[in-house]
């Protein structure tokens, strides 16, 4: 009966959290682990930003964001640091990228999302929004 209760918390905590990573727009609990979820090391910068009705970059001049291996993102924004999550996930045949953030800056959480990857290079992450509010467009460069 031991040996049990082990897998068993395991397959409870591993559906918990594969649960609680979806977006609040997406009703699909098609998720998966993506099997290529390296982001190159270093600083990267937000190069285009357009949120649903507006272009939005200049809000984030200057900003760094540092995505790091341990799946943890570390964002400088005037003067503070500000920390969060990022994964690669596969949801109904897209690859996305789920960024959370903990932060009460509203420009920072309007990043928060779970974002399509439109291409992916050690220079450049092209990312666009899968909601039927609007178009989202957020591209980070190195």
């Amino acid at each position: 009966m031991k040996k049990l209760i082990a897998p068993i918390a395991a397959l409870i905590l591993f559906t918990t959290l594969t649960s609680s990573s979806c977006d609040k727009n997406d009703d699909s609990n098609n998720v998966t682990p993506s099997s290529n979820t390296s982001v190159a090391s270093g600083k990267w910068r937000i190069s285009y930003y357009y949120d649903k009705t507006k272009e939005e970059t200049s809000d984030y001049s200057g900003n760094t964001f540092e995505f790091n291996s341990n799946n943890t993102i570390t964002v400088i924004r005037n003067g503070q640091t500000i920390s969060g999550t990022w994964s690669q996930i596969s949801d109904d045949g897209k690859q996305k990228m789920v960024l959370t953030f903990n932060t009460t800056d509203e420009k920072v959480l309007e990043l928060a999302d779970d974002w399509v990857i439109d291409s992916k290079t050690d220079t450049e992450i092209k990312l666009s929004g899968d909601s039927k509010s609007g178009t989202e467009t957020l591209h980070f460069v190195k």
